[in-house]
């Protein structure tokens, strides 16, 4: 994972475990420094298909993406909620 895709995984742990809602790609470009949302929608695309985050729900839904997989914990599986 790189420095980027950490930064972001770890912010979308924390707002999602405080807020129970994803965040936007603009509150996490703000978060995070980066000043494109199409460079946020690469990370996280990213990190989907390293399936630590997964997309849910029907196409269009807003904030629909969840944890899947804990880095801090050797990328285990969290579960189908992603609590």
């Amino acid at each position: 994972m790189t420095k980027n895709q950490l930064k972001v995984y770890n912010f979308y742990k924390k707002y999602i475990l405080e807020n129970e809602i994803c965040p936007s790609f603009d509150e996490v470009a703000l978060a995070i420094g980066i000043k494109s949302k199409s460079h946020v929608y690469t990370i996280v695309d990213a990190l989907i298909k390293k399936d630590y985050l997964k997309k849910i729900g029907k196409y269009g839904d807003a904030r629909r993406i969840i944890i899947n997989r804990d880095y801090q914990k050797g990328g285990i599986k969290i579960g189908k909620t992603g609590s």
